[in-house]
């Protein structure tokens, strides 16, 4: 005969928990089925009468000081009350603290800071950390059943072909489908207004995977993809043909994990196909040495280290939620202001007229920034905009001045823009994020100047 019991876990974050605590359940004495639940923190096990595991029974297969187990009492907390909310407060204070120190510095990767070396060297490291959490783990179940399909007796390079062939394919799909996700930001995004508006629910759930990984939630991360995906990917792993192990490599894409996760989010957040390619694939290449058997030693070290570095990346996640959602609200407000423009007390430089055209000049620089970042044009007379684009422009090589029907693709070197100002005031001039900012002050005629 068989009966069910439930227990309770605690330090679950994803559903790469869920699958890692059911494959070490399944292989208990007496155990014939494992369910185990990031949402509700509960592990539900189908056992035999007479070989009823123990909490410690549990501790030991899980094998990682970061689950907690207990005797489920029947009792359920409100989602309010499954919340930390100290660590809430905390994470979200340490978060804006690093948004605010080191977003201008470039460190952050946001769709604007994409070709910053810094950008994405924080995105590999991102990766670096995911390779030894239990995200990592769960791809390592692929690649032992690929492992133990390979024929006895090879040697150690054959034996190491199909770990090769499983991270080309990984690197590579990640590629491919970082562009259609970044696409997809950029289609989403055809309107100024659409744009901020996607941008703002892509903050929001980024937002809460940050604070999932950072284990402010009980259950972890909120979102995330079926636990079905990977065990579904495990039986096809025990193929060993070399194009399925490099299909399964691709589709690690899709398996549930809060790093890939915060990362698919930035990509489409780039609204760039190929921003989205080069987010995407820089994070699979910091899984990389791990995968590839590099990290083995560190991937065995104590789990309060992993733990940490998971809240740590949680903070991360939440900064860059905060930079995006930055540039979300400056897209959603890119109008007109009230200000009236006779109070900006800055002399107006003129522009100069050239074939019944006002004509003005602005260089995008390398860092990012409009110079000046700051116009000024006469209402009614047609302007052409100079532009001089840097070879890495990032988010600022799309140019949107929403109020006069501007939106355009800069190329590096010399670009030329050309519009009516219908109506004086103070507009407001971004990329394509909301990331880089500048201002365009219509004066009136009469103003006189």
């Amino acid at each position: 005969m068989s009966k069910k019991i439930v227990f309770r876990v605690e330090g679950t974050t994803c559903a790469s928990c869920e699958v890692l605590l059911e494959r070490a359940f399944r292989k208990l004495p007496g155990v014939s089925e494992a369910d185990a639940s990031n949402r509700t923190g509960l592990v539900r096990l189908t056992v035999k009468d007479d070989e009823i595991p123990s909490v410690s029974d549990l501790e030991r297969a899980a094998n990682d000081s970061k689950y907690h187990f207990s005797v489920d009492d029947g009792r359920r907390s409100s989602v309010f009350r499954r919340i930390d909310w100290l660590r809430g407060v905390t994470v979200f204070a340490l978060a804006f603290s690093l948004y605010l120190v080191f977003f201008k510095s470039g460190i952050l990767p946001t769709g604007a800071s994409l070709d910053s070396s810094a950008g994405l060297a924080a995105v590999f490291f991102v990766g670096l950390v995911a390779s030894f959490s239990s995200c990592s783990a769960v791809v390592g179940g692929l690649v032992a059943a690929v492992a133990a399909s390979a024929p006895r007796g090879q040697s150690l390079m054959e034996r190491f072909k199909p770990h090769l062939i499983f991270n080309v394919g990984r690197i590579v799909g990640f590629a491919v489908l970082g562009g259609a996700v970044g696409g997809l930001g950029n289609m989403i995004g055809l309107s100024t207004g659409l744009n901020g508006l996607f941008l703002l629910v892509v903050s929001a759930i980024m937002i809460g995977v940050g604070f999932g990984l950072s284990g402010v939630f009980a259950g972890g991360s909120v979102f995330g993809l079926s636990k079905r995906i990977s065990r579904f990917m495990e039986r096809r792993a025990g193929k060993g043909q070399a194009w399925t192990v490099m299909g399964l490599g691709a589709l690690t894409f899709f398996l549930p994990c809060g790093f890939t996760q915060s990362m698919q989010l930035l990509a489409a957040s780039s609204g760039s196909v190929l921003g989205g390619a080069v987010i995407m694939s820089v994070f699979s290449l910091g899984t990389a040495p791990a995968l590839l058997g590099l990290g083995l030693a560190a991937g065995s070290a104590a789990g309060r280290i992993r733990k940490y570095l998971s809240v740590g990346i949680g903070i991360f996640v939440v900064a860059v939620g905060f930079s995006n959602f930055a540039g979300a609200a400056t897209l959603l407000n890119s109008g007109s202001s009230e200000v009236p423009v006779e109070t900006a007390g800055v002399k107006a430089p003129v522009a100069h007229i050239e074939n019944g055209e006002q004509v003005i000049q602005m260089e995008v620089t390398s860092t990012l920034e409009y110079a000046p970042d700051t116009l000024y044009v006469q209402v009614g007379t047609p302007v052409r905009w100079d532009i001089y684009g840097s070879d890495r422009m990032g988010c600022a090589s799309s140019l949107v001045l929403r109020e006069f029907g501007v939106r355009t693709s800069l190329r590096p070197g010399f670009n030329s823009v050309r519009f009516v100002p219908s109506r004086p005031g103070t507009f407001r001039f971004t990329c394509s994020m909301g990331m880089t900012r500048g201002t365009m002050i219509v004066l009136p005629k009469e103003s006189g100047r």
